[in-house]
């Protein structure tokens, strides 16, 4: 009986043709801004520069849900919504210059929040020649540097993202007139009030008129408040470190005693399974219109498939940018940014560094300032898909550093002081990674296993093993779209046979319903479809039978079990308990009873007749009497017959029925016995002329 077992396995994969391999630099993928989705189907910005068939990551970058009092709860993620959602699907058609079908979206998305589709390069292998980078976040699009290889990726130069995240804090020259006895302290505050710098980007859209002030603007850092305090830096795994005050001269000046919040820290874990970029620095409060400072970018996203990297100690640099030097308030360090691994294997060493960046520094000038430098960037995360970081990788996600104070000629202020501002929070790495990939392919793989003959979706026949032939499945894919399908069957001809090796202690009921009583190694038994393939299998019995002789020999009460080789506990069958002791293959009853045997012999164990003993306890045989004492003895004890016999033996065994002395006397009716064994109780055997006698002596 034949059947065949099909084991369709449809996983999509790109199929572009490129030379075996590609050298890369620059700017390889193209961004477009997402405007509308119904379906499948993409209203976008521009479709210039896609194509059917290439392969696309789909990412929302903003639209979380944030705390907006006046608090420090400012900032708080109240729900991230799809903010971070990311998959890679691929192009179906380009049905008109502004619109783009997909094979499919799996996860959701809110256009209204900053989503962009970002075409994706498959090379079979590509080569690094010069810095490979990605546009620069723009607000609505860039950001992200995305690539697959189906065999090698090798650098032969570095893979460089850094500032290319969220935008940081621009400084806006501020003309409100301090208050020295009122410093401004709210969390918000519309930027053309000038009571507040601009908060760094991050994760939430900017709320209208809370753009500017202290508080943090999720993983973007806050502003710093009037007068002229440090703008907060930006966050992404790790939070951004707070900015530094300004120290008023006096009393009668003005002080910068809220400085901008870092950023809140964004969580990264396989169940959300979002990803973002780097948050923003917030920029300084400044008055003074001469050398100013924005707050630094966070860093891009690096999002890498291949089988193999080959580092050749290059670099992965996802670091946020260094806010600059300021006069007045200085700007917070941009957050490192986020890399995405998803390697089968690393040759080489490779240096991956997503750390965040420092604060800006101030110069000071004029004799009454001492401003607030700004905090440091917290550090991003690098996300790989094995269960630890491989030995072959450096990787660094480190705490940007806060700005100092540069020059001072005010008497309370310090040259190298951070006035309070912070560093950051160090970022993370994160296992065990599995991107997000829907109908991505063109392609797919049927695996199937048969059994001697297959008949392919194709119409032909295959009698033999095959991983080449191919199929085109005309808007086969979920969205509609060609699908090619790869065959890949491996046919087992013969049918496979095994063997069923058993042991059972007295007889075996097995899998045809017949049942063993011995030994058995040439009984079959077919299974029709049973194999894995769903061929028939034959499997073979193998089975030992072991069969325990529970026969005992007796004689009088002396018991012996014929089976040699075993463990053996006899028992009272009256009460069905062990007798102490009488675990020989002999026994020897003191009183009498019924006695049985259990006996263990190779994993099996069996119970014996019950055998009676009689006749025990008197002292008068047919032909001669005897007295014994004294019974206990201690070192003598004395036989006295009636008469004189001309042959006596006599035997000393102990209660397991082993020997401890046996003589002969001859014309005589005493007999005297020293006793100088074991103190316990023995049984004493007196033979006369065929007749026999036990006594039981105890010897103290």
């Amino acid at each position: 009986m034949i059947k065949n077992f099909l084991l369709l396995s449809l996983s999509f994969i790109l199929s572009i043709s490129y030379a075996q391999n590609t050298n890369i630099s620059g700017v390889i993928n193209n961004y477009a801004t997402v405007s509308a989705i119904s379906g499948n189907s993409l209203t976008v910005n521009s479709s210039v520069g896609f194509a059917a068939g290439d392969l696309v990551l789909i990412i929302q970058m903003k639209g979380a849900n944030m705390d907006e009092t006046n608090s420090a709860a400012f900032g708080d993620i109240v729900n991230l919504n799809s903010a971070g959602n990311y998959e890679i699907t691929s192009v179906c058609s380009i049905i008109s210059p502004t619109e783009i079908g997909l094979s499919s979206i799996q996860r959701t998305y809110d256009p209204t929040n900053a989503v962009q589709l970002v075409r994706v390069p498959e090379y079979n292998d590509a080569t690094v020649t010069s810095t490979l980078t990605a546009n620069a976040w723009d607000g609505t699009s860039g950001g992200i540097l995305a690539l697959k290889c189906k065999g090698s990726l090798t650098l032969n130069a570095d893979i460089d993202v850094q500032g290319l995240g969220f935008m940081g804090g621009g400084s806006v020259t501020s003309s409100f007139g301090c208050d020295w006895w009122n410093p401004i302290s709210d969390y918000f505050a519309a930027i053309s009030s000038g009571e507040g710098a601009l908060k760094g980007e991050g994760i939430a859209t900017f709320i209208t008129n809370k753009t500017a002030g202290r508080g943090a603007q999720t993983n973007g850092g806050g502003g710093g408040n009037d007068h002229n305090s440090g703008g907060g830096g930006g966050a992404n795994a790790g939070a951004g470190g707070q900015g530094g005050e300004r120290i008023a001269a006096g009393t009668f000046y003005c002080s910068g005693a809220y400085p901008g919040v870092g950023g809140k820290a964004n969580s990264y874990n396989n169940t959300d399974n979002k990803i973002y970029l780097g948050g923003a620095g917030g920029a300084g409060h400044e008055n003074n219109g001469g050398l100013n400072s924005d707050g630094g970018n966070g860093g891009g996203i690096v999002i890498i498939i291949a089988n193999e990297l080959i580092g050749n100690s290059n670099n992965i640099i996802s670091t946020g940018s260094n806010a600059v030097l300021s006069e007045d308030g200085a700007g917070g360090g941009g957050a490192g940014g986020t890399v995405l691994l998803d390697i089968g294997t690393y040759t080489g060493g490779l240096s991956v560094n997503v750390s965040g960046a420092n604060g800006g520094s101030v110069d000071n000038v004029g004799p009454s300032n001492c401003n607030g430098p700004g905090g440091g960037g917290g550090g991003g995360v690098l996300w790989i898909n094995q269960a630890g970081l491989p030995g072959n990788i450096t990787f660094g996600a480190l705490a940007g550093a806060p700005g100092v104070t540069t020059t001072a000629s005010q008497s309370n202020c310090t040259v190298g002081s951070s006035n309070n501002a912070q560093f950051g929070n160090p970022g993370t790495q994160v296992n065990d990674l599995n991107i997000p990939i829907s109908g991505a392919s063109q392609n797919g793989v049927d695996v199937i296993t048969a059994c001697d003959s297959l008949v392919w979706i194709d119409g032909n026949t295959y009698y033999s093993s095959n991983n080449t032939a191919t199929h085109v499945l005309v808007g086969g894919s979920s969205s509609g779209c060609d699908s090619t399908v790869v065959l890949n069957l491996t046919l087992n001809g013969a049918a496979p046979s095994s063997t069923d090796s058993l042991f059972a202690c007295d007889s075996l009921t097995w899998v045809d319903g017949v049942t063993y009583y011995a030994s058995n190694n040439t009984a079959t038994y077919t299974y029709f479809g049973g194999s894995s393939a769903g061929c028939d299998s034959t499997i073979q019995l193998n089975l030992t039978i072991n069969q325990t002789d529970l026969f005992v020999i007796q004689s009088q009460q002396n018991l012996t079990a014929s089976q040699f080789g075993a463990n053996y506990q006899w028992i009272n069958c009256a009460t069905q308990s062990a007798i102490s002791g009488a675990t020989n293959q002999s026994y020897i009853a003191t009183q009498n009873g019924d006695y049985a045997v259990i006996i263990e012999l190779n994993g099996c164990t069996d119970t014996s007749a019950c055998y009676t003993v009689s006749g025990m306890g008197t002292d008068e045989l047919e032909k001669f009497s005897v007295n014994i004492f004294p019974n206990p003895a201690k070192d003598m004890v004395h036989i006295q017959l009636t008469e004189k016999y001309d042959f006596i033996n006599l035997e000393l065994r102990d209660l397991s029925g082993r020997l401890v002395f046996e003589s002969t006397y001859n014309n005589t009716s005493k007999i005297e016995l020293a006793t100088p064994f074991t103190k316990g109780i023995y049984l004493l055997n007196i033979s006369i002329d065929g007749e026999n006698l036990s006594k039981r002596l105890l010897i103290e």
